[in-house]
Parts: structure tokens; C-alpha cells; sequence
């Protein structure tokens, strides 16, 4: 056996070859004290939910910490399941049964102290709660510009008052356990005292302020999934420049689908062909959710073809036109196979021009924001306006579009509860599709997957389809 004493540091490390034993012996440096080390973990702060809280359809899941040090490690974990490694995980709660959870939420620090808080909470995905509904509702698009840098987009957001808010350019509010979203639907809740409350989820694990979408809802979100990666007709997988979210919306009683969309943005053929790619990819995903009522809503980055408001070619019109033109010689064969889309802005605005970008900057006026509905919505729209209000120059370099919509679900999914409650978790007709972060679209039964595997897949519920008669 040979040994060989080392000093590192102020540490004499005694090291026994051949041995599984290494003595750390620590010396009192000249003048100093014997350090004794960070021994106090991270106090964690839980966010959402309340302990004993009952929970149902999509909920974000959030938590604070803080210690003296850094905190390089955030883990959360659903009934001693690891879900997410951060500080906030949308959980879909229709992937687990009615009944008593247990939520835990775990930092680390610098010098390996764990802390870690505990909450117990009750599923019931049985009924949707009551909510009034006056029969008509408004519906908005905004891109906030590098996560609202400029505050003056909530004073947009408050003169526009809508029912359902789809947020582009999210990606610093879901920071910091949801610090900035939470914030934000603090502060309108707030203001639109009379109003029925948001709720809203966020795409998490954005790197940058000019990524990432967010849904605001004051009707119930059913079911919310963030796509990284979407298949294209050729059956291969597209990665996407800014995922996609799909939020599944209770509207009285009926499942509604919205779509929230950043296609990449630049002029220049390369960014164009990505555009394309990107939505070629979301038609298809959107044709496997079947006929279903749909919105696709977002920051689409091109033009369309039944507009005549801008003489710029570079952004290209190719998204637009898979859309809204499934008899165009180039761009129909990427259309729908299922689907008809309406663009609400210009249907309902024939004559207007409707920019949304470029009041800031004049050479590049045109517009790119969009609200694409089907079939379901094209007999109920009322009315359609993009920009218009007290703060609509500062609040952003876009500008919001929006429209009002008379719903009575006609032809669309009855929601009982949220789920029907004569279909077990093994019905055919009901589960969870999952969708691989690692490569193309893959559906497949979660309960067959380990854990591992899991935690790298981004999951959503589908509901056993009812009809109404």
C-alpha cells in the first residue's frame, strides 16, 4: 500500500492508494479562523399552489429561493417523480388521477445544501367550474417586444380588455418561477376588478426576451403544451426557431384550441424557407388534432396574399398563403388536409390596411401579426381592429390585433367535466400524446415510459371526443 500526503489550499489531503477512503483534514491557517462551511440549505418560497389547494386542467407550478450563495440546482417533483429541473413546470393534472398529490420543490445551493418545500394538493378533473358567459367574447394577439420592455404594452392590454390574451416575445416573464407573468396577471386582475380573473401558462426554458409565448385566459385552461418540434409532409422532424404553445380553453362547455405562433423572423431567403418550413410543420400538427375549433394567433413574420399594404417582397408570403390559399400552385399543397382557415382581420376589414409593425420604423410598415381561425368560427366573427388605442405607438413595435366573437359551440366538444368520467386511463379514445424534444413528433402511451424518458418529452392530455347532437 503507498500513501502520499498533498497540501491544496490550506488542506492536507491524505490519500490511500488502493483504498476507497480519502481523509480531508483541514488546519488553522495563520491568523485565521478553522473554517466550518456553508451548513444552511435555501429557504424556498412556494408560488403556486397554496398547500391543500384543489387544482384542475393546465396549472403552472412555481417557486422562489434564496440563500447567501448561488443556487445552481432546482428541481420539482410530482408524488416523488422529478418533473422539471427549474423553478416552474406547467402541469397538465389530467396525466394523474382525482385525488390527494404531493408537490415538491427542491434547491440547491453552492455548497451542496439542499432545501426543500412540500405541498399537498386535491386533482378533480370531474367538473369544470361555473363561470358566466354572456355569449360573446373577445379574443387578442400582441407581441410585447423583448418581453414587455416597454411598460406602456400593459396599458395596451388594459384598453383592449380581452378575454383570451396570446402574448408573444414572453421569455423573461417566465423567469424566477413565473415572476414577471404572475406580476403581470396580478396587476390586470387588479385593474379589471369586475372582470372574471386570468389565468395564464408561459413556454418555460426560454433563453431570450424575444422568444417564448404566453396565454391569458379568464375561462378555464384545460390543457396546455409547448412544441419544439413539429413534422413536416416529408414525415421528418423540424426543429422550430420559437416553440409553438397550444392551450386547449373551456368556453362555455365547449374545448377550443388555440395556437400561439413566432414564426422565425428576417428578411432573406433562408429565413423565409424556415418560415415555411415552420408552418407547413404547425398545419399538419394542427390536422392531427382532427375537426376541432382552432386559432392560430401569433407573430407570423410574413405577408399575405390578399393584402395589398406593402411593396416589400423580403419577408415573403408563403406561411400566409398555405393558410388562406389551398388552390395557390406553389404554397396549396402544404394546406390543410382538414382545416378551412379564415383571416379574421381581413375578412372582416376588406378595404383597411391593418398594419401591425412598423409605425416605429416606416420602411418596414406592413402586416405580420395574425388571427387565423377554422371553420367553426367563420359564421360567429363580429368585428376586427389591429392597433387603434391611447398607447398603441409605445407600447410595442407591433401592434395588437383582436377580434370579438359570438360562440355557441355548435359542432364543437362537449365538456361534461374535463374529462369523461366513463373512460379509463387505458380508453382508446383518451390518454396523453407525448412529443420528443430529441427528435421528430412521436405519439406513444406515457405509462410505457420510464421516468427518464419522460422528463425529456413534453406532454399534453387528449379528451374522449363528445359530439354535441
Amino acid at each position: 500500500m503507498v500513501s502520499r500526503n498533498t497540501v491544496i489550499g490550506g488542506v492536507v489531503l491524505i490519500v490511500i492508494v488502493a483504498s476507497i477512503a480519502i481523509v480531508y483534514l483541514a488546519f488553522q491557517t495563520p491568523g485565521g479562523d478553522i473554517p466550518t462551511g456553508d451548513t444552511t440549505p435555501p429557504v424556498l418560497t412556494v408560488n403556486i399552489p397554496q398547500n391543500g389547494s384543489s387544482l384542475f386542467g393546465a396549472v403552472a407550478l412555481s417557486f422562489s429561493a434564496v440563500d447567501e450563495s448561488a443556487i445552481p440546482r432546482y428541481e420539482v417533483y410530482i408524488d416523488g417523480e422529478i418533473v422539471a429541473v427549474g423553478q416552474a413546470y406547467n402541469w397538465n393534472t389530467g396525466q394523474v388521477s382525482d385525488g390527494s398529490h404531493t408537490i415538491m420543490f427542491r434547491a440547491r445551493d453552492d455548497s451542496q445544501n439542499w432545501g426543500q418545500s412540500t405541498v399537498t394538493v386535491t386533482v378533480n378533473n370531474t367538473a369544470i367550474p361555473e363561470y358566466e358567459f354572456d355569449g360573446i367574447f373577445k379574443i387578442m394577439s400582441y407581441n410585447i417586444e423583448e418581453s414587455g420592455i416597454n411598460a406602456d404594452w400593459k396599458e395596451v392590454v388594459k384598453e383592449e380588455n380581452p378575454d383570451i390574451l396570446m402574448l408573444v416575445e414572453t421569455g423573461y416573464l417566465e423567469d424566477n418561477g413565473y415572476a414577471g407573468l404572475r406580476q403581470v396577471i396580478g396587476e390586470f386582475n387588479t385593474y379589471f376588478i369586475d372582470e372574471l380573473p386570468y389565468s395564464g401558462l408561459a413556454a418555460l426554458n426560454v433563453a431570450f426576451s424575444t422568444s417564448g409565448e404566453a396565454i391569458l385566459s379568464r375561462y378555464p385552461i384545460l390543457q396546455f403544451v409547448q412544441i419544439p418540434v413539429v413534422t413536416l409532409d416529408s414525415n421528418q422532424g423540424y426543429t422550430v426557431t420559437h416553440d409553438f404553445v397550444h392551450a386547449v380553453i373551456d368556453i362555455n362547455g365547449t374545448a377550443v384550441n388555440f395556437i400561439g405562433a413566432h414564426l422565425k423572423a428576417g428578411g432573406g431567403s433562408d429565413n423565409q424557407v424556415r418560415r415555411e418550413f415552420e408552418n407547413e410543420g404547425i398545419i399538419n400538427y394542427m390536422d392531427t388534432l382532427g375537426e376541432v375549433p382552432i386559432v392560430y394567433l401569433g407573430d407570423l413574420n410574413s405577408y399575405s396574399p390578399e393584402d395589398n399594404v406593402t411593396v416589400d417582397e423580403d419577408l415573403g408570403y408563403g406561411p400566409l398563403t398555405m393558410l388562406v390559399d389551398p388552390d395557390d400552385a406553389t404554397y396549396g399543397q402544404y394546406s390543410s388536409a382538414v382545416h378551412n382557415f379564415t383571416d379574421v382581420f381581413r375578412s372582416l376589414n376588406p378595404d383597411e390596411i391593418g398594419y401591425t409593425y412598423g409605425h416605429q420604423y416606416a420602411p418596414l410598415l406592413g402586416r405580420i401579426d395574425y388571427i387565423i381561425v377554422n371553420s367553426f368560427f367563420t359564421d360567429k366573427l363580429i368585428n376586427s381592429t389591429a392597433g387603434g388605442t391611447a398607447h398603441a405607438n409605445t407600447g410595442s413595435d407591433h401592434y395588437s390585433i383582436d377580434f370579438f366573437v359570438t360562440w355557441d359551440g355548435t359542432g364543437a366538444v362537449v365538456l361534461p367535466g374535463l374529462y369523461d368520467s366513463s373512460s379509463s386511463k387505458t380508453d382508446n379514445n383518451a390518454g396523453v400524446r407525448c412529443y420528443s424534444m430529441r427528435g421528430s413528433l412521436n405519439f406513444m402511451d406515457i405509462s410505457q415510459r420510464t421516468a427518464e424518458d419522460r422528463f425529456g418529452l413534453l406532454c399534453e392530455v387528449f379528451f374522449t371526443e363528445i359530439r354535441r347532437e
